[in-house]
């Protein structure tokens, strides 16, 4: 069933009244024709010879017009009853009605009006009645509401109208939505039906969707400028800007950074505040309110700085720039605070919740510009410095090339002066051509060597530098986590394997140049485990099965461990190389006594089920820059290897099967049975 609504039930109500009008203008005709009637009777039996008949007709009609009149006497009474029952119910809802109801003339004088609308407008309801309605409304709406008059006179409207009332007693103004509609009577317009409601809560929900409307428009237009600008300036300039259009009282804001190092406070923007007064304290460390901001990682509200007991520091910059109520929110990127954003209200002022979340949201917005400006300048310092290197790369290159066409002019004049010998020296064309070939191939191999150093001395920098922050990440996880920590011995493995980068990179300078081995008395087994150990993973993923059989109470080697691991994990990475479907690694140690060798020796087995290597190629393999790998590796694996076993008096053998697999043999001079006393 459908709902009526109040105003419907007051039009319903002035309906039945009229219909209650009606039926006694009805019962009033029906009067009127039994009278006519028995009027009629009177005449006839006057002139009629037979007066009998026509009195008992007329005592007949008589009774009949009675009994007809005493039914429409019943019906005007029920009529009235239901008049009056609609009549009450018209005045409850009048009167009780949720909204404020008027009842005025087409002029706007104010007939009635129920208690919401007295209530409203301030007024009694009698003081009401009589008064033009426009009295009640602010004084420029007054045109409107008479323009409004004159149009309901010439048409039906239907709709809703806004105008600010003003109510009695100076109680202030507040917005209202006013309905209308027009009566009629039996003459025709009658009046105005108008419902009050008071829109003050939707005005201020308006207002409030406005300015969060406008916040976001903002955020919107920071997040555009820090996508399409790397400037910090210009960033945080916009963003300071687009924070004084949401405030309606004077305001200052100011940002600082957070040095990572020192932990101290850097100023980097401010407004509304004259910057050497500001930066004229310099670098500080946070004083008692930023250090908490940083402590908490929350905003922090101070009703007061100038009497605020925290203010140690320059108390009277508050003052001469008229700082007073403070607000500050952290600046944080990824759960590091690297700021603080400031807003200092320049008269006291109590910062509501809204305002805290809106310079909650700016100091994201102006953490991602910072961190994205942070990072723009670090690459343009690397990609400087990468320039830097590249140019003197090209000039050594320059450099290296002219000498190589003075060396091939050098070498062009002794290959005609050669030619010369020749005619002379037949007999030994063969012996001179052989050593011309070799001597060419000495040069180029020594010309080589000498740009692979000067090559690894160019890019030495260039890999130090990244290892070396790697290895400073790797050093503060591992001063910050504990020993029982899950990924702390895999951390471990990190760190040592960085430091070996480095000394690669050092051996791969020293390749022309070799360096000496540093020396100490090692176990064979303990450098053997580190080395699986560093390329488990890689030989897991490879699907390589790894054995180790090595003799019990081995006997210690004089050696340099990073030299040794280097090496094993050259073979081991080359062995994997060559099992591309998977296969076995065996590590065998053993020490071979003269009964088995010329002398003491202890022997490390490396081998591999691998693919095996080419007769042809067993010849060359330990030759610098000698490769089978095609466009992979620069050949200087194994040539490295064989330099550091006989930087340790020892040598290295291989045995090759194509198909089968590939061992390679470490022997290594066991120290005298007089050192190991010395050695305990």
């Amino acid at each position: 069933m459908k709902k009526k609504s109040p105003q419907s039930d007051l039009h319903e109500g002035k309906e039945t009244e009229m219909k209650a009008d009606i039926k006694e203008n009805k019962l009033a005709s029906e009067v009127e024709a039994a009278r006519n009637r028995l009027a009629d009777l009177y005449v006839r039996s006057a002139m009629s010879p037979l007066p009998q008949p026509l009195v008992d007709e007329a005592l007949a009609e008589l009774s009949i017009a009675l009994e007809e009149l005493r039914a429409s006497v019943d019906q005007v009474t029920t009529s009235r009853q239901e008049v009056e029952a609609q009549r009450q119910r018209y005045l409850e809802l009048f009167e009780f009605a949720p909204a404020g109801y008027l009842i005025t003339d087409p002029s706007g004088n104010i007939r009635e009006a129920n208690k919401v609308a007295a209530t409203m407008l301030n007024c009694r309801q009698d003081y009401l009645v009589g008064k033009p309605m426009v009295t009640f409304l602010m004084e420029e709406s007054h045109t409107n509401f008479f323009q409004l008059l004159n149009r309901l006179v010439k048409e039906d409207m239907d709709g809703e109208w806004w105008f600010p009332l003003n109510p009695r007693e100076k109680v202030r103004s507040f917005p209202a939505a006013l309905s209308v509609s027009r009566m009629f009577d039996g003459q025709g317009y009658a009046g105005l039906r108008w419902l009050l409601r008071d829109i003050t809560e939707h005005k201020k929900a308006e207002k409030q969707s406005k300015s969060n409307l406008e916040r976001i428009s903002a955020l919107r237009d920071i997040n555009v400028a820090i996508t399409s600008s790397l400037d910090l300036q210009t960033v945080l300039g916009l963003l300071l800007e687009k924070l004084e259009h949401f405030i309606s009282y004077s305001t200052a804001t100011t940002v600082r950074l957070l040095d990572r190092e020192t932990r101290e406070l850097e100023y980097l923007l401010c407004r509304n505040i004259e910057q050497t007064d500001w930066k004229g304290y310099g670098r500080h460390s946070p004083g008692p309110r930023a250090e908490e901001v940083i402590r908490t990682k929350a905003p922090l509200v101070v009703r007061d700085v100038q009497t605020d007991p925290r203010s140690v520091r320059r108390p009277e910059l508050y003052s001469r720039n008229s700082l007073v109520s403070y607000l500050a929110v952290p600046l944080i990127i990824k759960e590091e605070v690297i700021g603080i954003l400031c807003l200092y209200a320049k008269e006291e002022h109590e910062f509501s919740v809204e305002e805290i979340e809106f310079l909650s949201s700016l100091a994201a917005q102006a953490a991602i510009a910072i961190h994205n400006s942070r990072l723009y300048e670090q690459l343009k310092r690397q990609a400087i410095e990468l320039e830097k290197s590249h140019l003197e790369l090209e000039e050594r290159v320059r450099e290296r090339t002219s000498q190589l066409g003075a060396v091939n002019q050098a070498l062009k004049a002794e290959i005609a002066e050669r030619r010369q010998v020749e005619e002379k020296l037949r007999d030994r064309e063969a012996q001179l051509s052989s050593l011309a070939k070799e001597l060419e191939q000495q040069l180029i191999a020594s010309d080589r060597l000498v740009s692979m150093g000067e090559l690894a001395a160019s890019i030495a920098h260039e890999f130090n530098n990244p290892l070396q922050i790697i290895l400073g990440y790797i050093q503060d996880f591992l001063s910050e986590m504990k020993p029982s920590h899950p990924d702390h011995q895999a951390l471990t493995i990190v760190e040592k394997e960085t430091l070996r980068c480095s000394e690669i990179i050092q051996n791969l300078l020293d390749f022309a140049r070799p360096a000496n081995a540093d020396l100490a008395l090692l176990d064979i087994e303990t450098i053997i485990r580190n080395s699986i150990q560093v390329v488990m993973g890689h030989l897991v993923n490879s699907q390589i099965k790894v054995t180790m059989d090595i003799q019990p109470n081995l006997p210690l080697i004089s050696a340099d461990g990073n030299q040794l691991v280097q090496v094993l994990i050259n073979l081991f990475f080359n062995a994997a190389e060559a099992m591309p479907g998977g296969g076995t690694l065996t590590v065998r140690a053993t020490a071979l006594f003269p009964d088995q060798a010329t002398e003491e020796k202890l022997m490390i087995a490396v081998s591999d089920t691998g693919i095996g290597i080419e007769p042809e190629a067993m010849a060359n393999i330990f030759r610098p820059f000698f490769t089978t790998k095609k466009k992979k590796g620069m050949g200087l694996g194994l040539s490295i290897c064989e330099r550091i076993i006989k930087a340790h008096g020892g040598e290295i053998k291989v045995e090759s099967t194509c198909g089968s697999g590939t061992t390679f043999y470490l022997h290594f001079p066991l120290i005298k049975t007089t050192d190991y006393g010395s050695a305990a």
